[in-house]
């Protein structure tokens, strides 16, 4: 059963093979070293002896060596009485549109991953930050050489190793992000200051960590894990802030909406944006809305003292 009595032109043109080539031999074993699909032997044999109807989408090796998707339709013909009598089988070649499937899918692969990574990538920069800052805290009590003071610096290296990390993960979901470097030294007065600061982070912990690590420096800190609230309390006394540093991904407003906003009502706000590797928010658009800075999450205290101070003496009069 299932022996070939015919083949049109284009099969031989697929396959290589000439009609004397293939008329008599069973149609399963003409092809069955090339199939590509375990089974597919068994599944043909199976469909002739049981002179049913089989369609489906497989792979078979070419005569260059190269692979062919196939679709694949087996279909029992019947004389008048209802018997059996032969079979006819279309193949179609799909090799072009499975690959641009295959593509397709791999792309969507691709950006799920990239958003999976993401949001893997936020969590674990506020993990990072709330360890580096409280180590960073614990500092300023210990004693320079003492044992506690070994300890947390290996806490902070250990912090500084995670953010490595952080950029493999985005650059596996084939992320472009920003480069940067981070130092665990402590700031020196020269990132000291007195002015009065918003902080907007949706996460409590690295919201209370930065406000601590801010007043070490002698900044006047009121934080907020609420852009909304953050919003309200700028609306009440536009003046009562000299700068405002938010976070980027936060719910119901975004760092770049709240910046917005702000900006809206007082032009000449200073406001620095925090943000994560994966998360994709351009230099262009950050300044076309009139923020002054990035700082990369996570950040060290000597890093925020920085970028604090540079935002402050680019804004002092000459």
């Amino acid at each position: 059963m299932g022996k070939v009595s015919y083949v049109n032109p284009a099969f031989e043109s697929l396959t290589g093979l000439s009609s004397e080539d293939v008329r008599g031999r069973a149609y399963q074993d003409i092809f069955k070293s090339d199939w590509q699909d375990d089974g597919m032997t068994d599944r043909l044999d199976r469909t002739f002896r049981e002179a049913a109807a089989w369609s489906g989408r497989v792979r078979r090796k070419k005569a260059d060596g190269s692979s062919a998707d196939l679709d694949v339709a087996i279909t029992p013909l019947h004389d008048q009485a209802g018997r059996v009598m032969n079979f006819s089988v279309t193949e179609r070649d799909v090799t072009a549109e499975a690959q641009a499937e295959r593509h397709v899918c791999q792309t969507q692969k691709m950006e799920t991953l990239g958003t999976l990574a993401g949001g893997i990538a936020h969590d674990f920069n506020n993990i990072l930050m709330t360890i580096g800052i409280n180590a960073e805290l614990a500092q300023f009590c210990s004693s320079e050489g003492s044992a506690q003071k070994h300890y947390l610096d290996l806490a902070i290296q250990a912090a500084d190793r995670g953010k490595t990390l952080v950029k493999q993960i985005i650059s596996f979901s084939r992320q472009k992000e920003e480069e940067r470097t981070s130092s665990a030294l402590l700031p020196t007065p020269a990132y000291r200051g007195h002015e009065r600061i918003l902080l907007v982070d949706d996460e409590e912990a690295v919201t209370q960590g930065v406000r601590e690590m801010l007043e070490q420096l002698g900044y006047r800190v009121k934080a907020t894990t609420s852009s909304p609230e953050a919003l309200s309390l700028f609306e009440a006394d536009p003046q009562a802030f000299d700068l405002v540093i938010t976070d980027q991904t936060m719910p119901r407003m975004s760092g770049v909406k709240l910046a917005e906003n702000l900006l809206a009502i007082r032009p000449e706000l200073p406001v620095i944006l925090c943000k994560g590797f994966s998360e994709a928010v351009g230099g262009e658009e950050a300044r076309a809305c009139g923020i002054r800075q990035f700082v990369m999450k996570p950040y060290t205290l000597q890093e925020i003292g920085a970028a604090i101070r540079r935002v402050f003496d680019r804004a002092r009069p000459e």
